[in-house]
Order: C-alpha cells, then sequence, then structure tokens
C-alpha cells in the first residue's frame, strides 16, 4: 500500500488561490486541487467538507491578498492600486466580487462606485489597462 499524502488546510487553500489565479473560479474542484496537490480527493475531503468551505477560506486568503496589495498611505495611490490590482489578479479580483465582499476601504461611496467600476471594466477587459490614462483619470476624479 502506498504511504498517504498529508496535505494541510494551508497547502489546500493555498493552491486553491493558484488555481483560481491561474484558471478562475470555474476551475476550483476537489478533483482539480486532489490533481494540483498530487493527492487523491480524500485528503481535501477531509480538511473541507465541501467546495463552498474552500471557498469561505478561500475568501479570507485573497482578501488579506487584496488589502496587502493595494495598501497605501496616500488615498489615490490606493484607488491606483486597487485598479491595477484588478489588472494583475483578474481572476482573484472577479471572485472576491462575485462573492460580495465588503472591501472596508475608506473611500466615500460615490469614488468607491467609480473606482470600482474602473477597475471592474478594467478586469474584463472592456478597457485596456493604461497606467499613465489611470494615474490621469484618478488625478481628475
Amino acid at each position: 500500500m502506498a504511504p498517504r499524502t498529508k496535505v494541510s488546510r494551508d497547502q489546500i487553500v493555498n493552491e486553491a488561490f493558484q488555481l483560481v489565479y491561474e484558471k478562475g473560479l470555474q476551475f476550483l474542484t476537489v478533483r482539480n486541487l486532489a490533481q494540483r496537490l498530487g493527492c487523491s480527493t480524500q485528503p481535501i475531503m477531509y480538511n473541507f467538507h465541501s467546495v463552498e468551505q474552500i471557498r469561505e477560506a478561500l475568501i479570507e486568503v485573497c482578501i488579506m491578498h487584496f488589502k496587502t496589495c493595494i495598501q497605501a498611505e496616500i488615498k489615490k495611490e490606493m484607488a491606483f492600486n486597487y485598479i491595477r490590482y484588478s489588472h494583475d489578479y483578474k481572476n482573484i479580483f472577479t471572485f472576491l466580487c462575485a462573492s460580495k465582499v465588503n472591501f472596508g476601504l475608506d473611500f466615500d461611496q460615490n469614488y468607491m462606485y467609480m473606482i470600482h467600476g474602473y477597475a471592474c471594466m478594467v478586469s474584463t477587459s472592456m478597457i485596456e489597462f493604461d497606467e499613465k490614462a489611470c494615474i490621469g483619470w484618478i488625478e481628475s476624479v
């Protein structure tokens, strides 16, 4: 009998993050995670009883990652980082938006709507991300 592969919750969530980052939420399945981790589905289902539980744990990791990436002292710099995040981490950004996460940012509501709208257009490739144009737009808002 082959030895059992030990897989921790952290390894599973980290691999789930990589999977969603690379391919998108639609590829987040127990079978895909098991294949990437080089194990059967059993260790994953032992740690998480459903894909929904994996998603819940993944949301926490994604929020921490998002907040770390957009952190800035200046509000306009944070707005730029928010938009850049939607470009650099399209699938993670889309996952967070679909999860209806409160990003907890200190922007007034109208400013947040504009920044988020711009970020959504970037993440869905409705507009191309151009650093200079983005900075110019943020400066004008």
